[in-house]
C-alpha cells in the first residue's frame, strides 16, 4: 500500500542530495528547482500519511485526517504549479522575451487553496484500500492537470527554442503525469499519483538540472566567454592596427624622403637607422595580426611572380643592420644556379626568413650568423629550394624544442629574460610553412648554436640563373639617391582621405614620378571633384568620418556625370585584420594598399594600373634632385606642447609651424563645433557626431605635439563610442576650457606676426574673399591657400575678426560649401 510511495520519496531524496551537492551557480531556475524538489518530497509525505489516516478512519481524529489530506493535496497543486512556472521560465530564457499571462498561474493557486479550506472531502471504504473522493479531491487534482495541460502548451508553442534532451524528457514526464492522472481518475484504488510527481522531478533532473547537463552549461558558459574575449581581441587588433599603423605610415614616409633626397651621408645614416627601427616595429604589430589570421583561418597564400635576387637582397638588409649592432658577421651563400623569377608568396616566405634569422641574430652573442639558398631538386617548371639559417647562439635543450612550436611560449624565460620577443614568431612560421606545403626542422646542440631548414617547392617563370649574389655591393647602390623606375607627367590621380598629413606622405612619395595628385578631404568633396575631372587611379581611404570610403566608392556607381566611371580604385587602409584584404575586393574595389604605404609598393601599384601610353620608364631624372630639408627652427617651451613629437609628423620644422598656425586658427571653430554637438548630444545622431568631431581633434592636436589634449580627446572618443556619456557630461566642459587655452598658449608663435599687420582695406579684402569664393567653386585648393594667405596678412577686430578666424579654419580643412558660406557672411560685414 505504501511501496510506491515511499520508493518514490526514496527516489526525490537520492535527486536532492545530487543537486544540493552540485556546483552550481544559485541562478533563478535552480532556485526555482529546489523548491519543487522540496515541495515534491513533503507531497510524498503527506501522501503517505494520508493513506495511512485514511485507513484508520476509526481511530485517527477526523480533523488531523483532514489537515493531512490538506498538506497532501495543497503541495501536489503547488508542484504542479511551479512545474508549470518553471517551464515558463526555461522558456523565456531560451526565447529572450516575458511570456505574457504566465502571472495568472499563481493567481489560481490562491483560488486553490481557498478551494482545499472550503470544501468538503468524502471517503468511500474499500476491501482493497481506503481513498478519498469530493469536491475537495476533485478540485486538487482538477487543477493539477489543468497546470500539467498548461505546460504542455508551452512545450508545445516554444518547441524549437528547447534543446532536444530537454523537451523530450520534460514533454515524456508530462504526458506520462496526464496517463497518470486518467488512470488513477477510472481505478481510484490504484494510488499512483506519486509515480507522476516522480517522474516529472526526474524528467526535469535528468534533462536540465542534472550534473552533466550543467557541465554543458558551463561549458557554454565558458565558450561564450571565450567568444567574447575573442571578438574582444578582434575589435583591440583592429583599432590597434589602426592607431598604431597609421602615424608610422607619417614616419616612414617622411623619412623616405630623406633617404630619398639628403645629400649628407650622416643624415642618411641616421635616417636608414629610423627605417630599421620603424620596420621593426611594423613586423611586431604584423605578428599580432598575423597570429589572429591565423587562429580564425583566415590567413591566405598569394602566388605572385617575383625577383628572387632582389627578394633575398631585402630580407639581407633588413638583418645585416641589425647582426653588425651586436659585432656579428652575417654570412650569405646563395646557389647561383637557381633561377631568378619564380612564383610564390614572396612576402609569406621573407616574414618566415625575417623571423628566423632575426632569432638567430637575438639570441647569438658571438660569432656569426648564416644564411644558405640552395636548390634541393627540380622538375618540369618547378624547383625545390632550401633555406638553412645557422648561428653560433646559445643553442636549445633537446626537451624545449617543441615549446618553439607553441603561441607566446619563450624557452628559459630566467636565462633570456633580457632578450626581447613575443613567442610567436616560430607557431607562425609553422603555420605558414603548413599553408605552403612544407614543414621547419630543428637541430641544436645546447650552448653551441641552432641550425632551421625548410624546403619551398616554387614554379619557375624564367630560367635565367641569379648568379653571383653580393649583399654589400648591393647595399652600396641602394645608398646612392633614390630614382624613380618610371614618370608619368601627364597621369593625374585623386587621392582621398581625411587626414591632410597623410595626403601630403602621399604627394611627396610621388614628387620624382612627376604624378599630377589631386586631393580629397572627405567622400563627398570626391564626388563633387568626379564630375569635374577625369582621374587615371583613385586612391580612396577607409575610415574618413561622414561618408566613408566604401560608402563613397558605391556612391560614385550611382553618380551622375562621373568622369571616372571605369576609373581603377584603391582602398587606402590601416586596418589590416583578419580577412581585411578579402572584404575590400569583394566590395569591388581594384586593389588594396594597406598603411603605412610603401613607396616601392605604391609606384608599382601605379605603374600597373596606368594606361602604358602615359608612362615613360626609366626616366627619372638622376642626382638632380633638389634638397628641401631647412634650417631648424627655434621652437619656444609652452606647457602641454612636445614640439619634438610634432616633428616626427612633419619633413620640416616650416610645415610644423605651417599646422601650428592652422591649429590655432581652427581653435575656435572646433571648440564651438564640439559644444554644439556636446549640446545636442540626446538627439538622434548626436552621438556619433561628437564622437567624429572629437576624433577630429584628438588628431589635429596629436599631429603638432599636444599629447595631453590629444589623451583627453581620445578618451571622449572611447566614451562616445561605448555610449558612456556620464563620462561625456563630466569631461567635454573641462576638455574644452583646456582646449580653448592653447589659444592664449600658442599665440607666443604669432605674436610678431600679428603686430605687423596692417589694418584692412576694405575694397582689397572684399576682392580677396570673392577670389575665394570662386576658387572654392573649382576646387582649386592651392589658390584657396595663397588667397587666405592674403586675407591673413590684414589685422581685423571685433565680428570681423571671428569671422576671418572661421573662414581659415573652413579653408584649412577643405571644406567648400562653409569657405563659400562664410565668405558671403564677411562681404555683408565688410
Amino acid at each position: 500500500m505504501y511501496k510506491l510511495q515511499i520508493g518514490g520519496l526514496i527516489i526525490l531524496i537520492f535527486i536532492m542530495i545530487i543537486f544540493m551537492l552540485q556546483n552550481k551557480k544559485k541562478g533563478r531556475m535552480h532556485t526555482l528547482f529546489g523548491v519543487i524538489l522540496t515541495v515534491s518530497a513533503l507531497q510524498l509525505v503527506f501522501d503517505i500519511a494520508s493513506v495511512y489516516t485514511v485507513n484508520h478512519l476509526e481511530t485517527v481524529n477526523p480533523i488531523l485526517n483532514r489537515v493531512i489530506h490538506q498538506f497532501y493535496m495543497g503541495f501536489l497543486v503547488t508542484m504542479f504549479c511551479f512545474i508549470y512556472v518553471y517551464c515558463v521560465r526555461l522558456a523565456e530564457e531560451k526565447t529572450n522575451k516575458k511570456i505574457k499571462n504566465a502571472q495568472w498561474a499563481m493567481i489560481a493557486l490562491i483560488v486553490s487553496y481557498i478551494g482545499l479550506l472550503l470544501l468538503p472531502l468524502e471517503y468511500i471504504e474499500n476491501p482493497v484500500t481506503n481513498y478519498s473522493y469530493g469536491p475537495m479531491a476533485y478540485m486538487a487534482y482538477g487543477s493539477a492537470a489543468v497546470y500539467t495541460a498548461m505546460t504542455l502548451c508551452i512545450m508545445v508553442k516554444y518547441w524549437k527554442n528547447f534543446e532536444y534532451k530537454q523537451k523530450t524528457a520534460i514533454a515524456i514526464a508530462v504526458i506520462t503525469e496526464m496517463v497518470v492522472f486518467i488512470y488513477q481518475a477510472l481505478i481510484p484504488t490504484s494510488l499512483i499519483s506519486s509515480l507522476g510527481v516522480t517522474i516529472v522531478n526526474l524528467g526535469i533532473f535528468l534533462s536540465v538540472e542534472s550534473p552533466d547537463s550543467i557541465l554543458i552549461e558551463k561549458l557554454d558558459e565558458e565558450k561564450k566567454r571565450a567568444d567574447a574575449a575573442n571578438n574582444a581581441k578582434t575589435a583591440f587588433v583592429a583599432n590597434m592596427s589602426h592607431e598604431i599603423r597609421t602615424p608610422i605610415n607619417s614616419v616612414l614616409g617622411m623619412n623616405e624622403m630623406i633617404l630619398r633626397e639628403s645629400k649628407e651621408e650622416s643624415i642618411r645614416g641616421y635616417a636608414g637607422d629610423i627605417q630599421y627601427s620603424a620596420q621593426a616595429l611594423l613586423a611586431i604589430i604584423n605578428d599580432i595580426l598575423d597570429i589572429a589570421k591565423i587562429e580564425t583561418g583566415k590567413m591566405e597564400i598569394i602566388p605572385v611572380s617575383y625577383d628572387l635576387r632582389d627578394f633575398l637582397y631585402n630580407v639581407v638588409n633588413m638583418m645585416s643592420l641589425k647582426a653588425r649592432t651586436k659585432d656579428l658577421e652575417l654570412e650569405v651563400f646563395v646557389d647561383e644556379s637557381l633561377p631568378n623569377f619564380l612564383e610564390g608568396d614572396d612576402i609569406r616566405i621573407r616574414q618566415i626568413l625575417v623571423n628566423l634569422l632575426n632569432n638567430a641574430v637575438k639570441y647569438t652573442h658571438r660569432g656569426k650568423v648564416t644564411l644558405q639558398v640552395k636548390k634541393d631538386g627540380e622538375e618540369k617548371d618547378k624547383v625545390r629550394i632550401k633555406y638553412v639559417i645557422k648561428d653560433t647562439g646559445i643553442g636549445i635543450k633537446e626537451e624545449d624544442i617543441q615549446k618553439l612550436f607553441v603561441a607566446f611560449e619563450r624557452i628559459e624565460e630566467k636565462r633570456n629574460r633580457n632578450i626581447e620577443g613575443t613567442g610567436l614568431g616560430i607557431n607562425i612560421c609553422v603555420h605558414l610553412l603548413e599553408m605552403m606545403k612544407s614543414s621547419l626542422k630543428v637541430e641544436s646542440e645546447y650552448g653551441k648554436g641552432s641550425t632551421f631548414s625548410f624546403v619551398l617547392e616554387q614554379k619557375v617563370i624564367d630560367e635565367t640563373p641569379v648568379g653571383e649574389f653580393d649583399a654589400e655591393k648591393r647595399r652600396e647602390m641602394e645608398l646612392s639617391k633614390y630614382k624613380a623606375f618610371f614618370t608619368a607627367p601627364k597621369a593625374r590621380v585623386l587621392v582621398v582621405d581625411d587626414n591632410s598629413m597623410n595626403r601630403k606622405v602621399f604627394r611627396n612619395l610621388l614628387k620624382q614620378t612627376q604624378v599630377q595628385v589631386d586631393e580629397a578631404d572627405n567622400g563627398e568633396n570626391c564626388l563633387k571633384m568626379l564630375v569635374k575631372a577625369h582621374y587615371d587611379i583613385i586612391f580612396m581611404d577607409h575610415m574618413m568620418p561622414g561618408m566613408d570610403g566604401v560608402e563613397t566608392f558605391h556612391a560614385m556607381k550611382e553618380l551622375k556625370g562621373n568622369l571616372c566611371i571605369e576609373t581603377p580604385v584603391v582602398i587606402l587602409t590601416a586596418n589590416a585584420v583578419i580577412g581585411a584584404k578579402e572584404n575590400y575586393l569583394k566590395e569591388g574595389f581594384n586593389a588594396f594598399l594597406s598603411k603605412p604605404v610603401e613607396p616601392d609598393k605604391l609606384e608599382k601599384i601605379i605603374f600597373e594600373m596606368l594606361p602604358k601610353e602615359l608612362i615613360q620608364e626609366n626616366c627619372a631624372q638622376d642626382g638632380n634632385i633638389q634638397n628641401d630639408i631647412r634650417e631648424t627652427i627655434e621652437f619656444p617651451i609652452i606647457d602641454g606642447v612636445d614640439f619634438a613629437y610634432g616633428r616626427l609628423h612633419f619633413p620640416t620644422d616650416e610645415d610644423l609651424l605651417e599646422a601650428v598656425e592652422l591649429l590655432y586658427r581652427m581653435l575656435k571653430t572646433e571648440a564651438d563645433a564640439l559644444e554644439k554637438y556636446y549640446a545636442d548630444l540626446e538627439t538622434e545622431g548626436g552621438l556619433n557626431s561628437y564622437r567624429i568631431q572629437v576624433h577630429s581633434m584628438k588628431n589635429s592636436a596629436a599631429l603638432i605635439g599636444i599629447v595631453p589634449l590629444s589623451g583627453m580627446a581620445k578618451v571622449l572618443e572611447d566614451s562616445a563610442r561605448n555610449s558612456d556619456k556620464n563620462t561625456i557630461y563630466t569631461l567635454t566642459p573641462i576638455f574644452l576650457n583646456l582646449w580653448r587655452s592653447y589659444k592664449e598658449k600658442l599665440f607666443v608663435l604669432f605674436e610678431k606676426e600679428e603686430e605687423a599687420r596692417n589694418v584692412y582695406q576694405k575694397d582689397k579684402v572684399i576682392e580677396l574673399v570673392e577670389c575665394m569664393q570662386r576658387a572654392a567653386g573649382e576646387f582649386d585648393i592651392s589658390e584657396m591657400d595663397r588667397l587666405m594667405e592674403m586675407l591673413n596678412s590684414y589685422k581685423y577686430e571685433g565680428i570681423l575678426a571671428e569671422k576671418m578666424e572661421q573662414l581659415s579654419a573652413m579653408v584649412g580643412q577643405f571644406d567648400i560649401e562653409q569657405t563659400i558660406a562664410v565668405s558671403d557672411e564677411v562681404k555683408k560685414l565688410l
